[in-house]
């Protein structure tokens, strides 16, 4: 018989999604403050500080609204 805490069928996939997208999330908040952080102490040029920030949320934020989007379709 097996392990009741080892089995996944109680878990939907929405569920299981939803908690990977939070984790995804929170990843991305972690790595972007980073990032950021790197940019604003390191940077040799602040208009090419600030080109790459915006084109970074311009480049990823869709890419979560996308992922977000998707995740409520389900």
């Amino acid at each position: 018989m097996p392990d009741p805490a080892f089995q996944f069928a109680n878990f939907s996939l929405q569920t299981v999604l939803s908690l990977v997208f939070y984790i995804i999330f929170g990843l991305y908040i972690i790595f972007t403050a980073i990032l950021y952080y790197h940019w604003q102490t390191y940077a040799t040029d602040k208009l090419v500080s600030r080109v790459t920030i915006l084109s970074f949320f311009a480049t990823t934020l869709p890419l979560l609204l996308i992922m977000s989007v998707a995740l409520l379709k389900i």
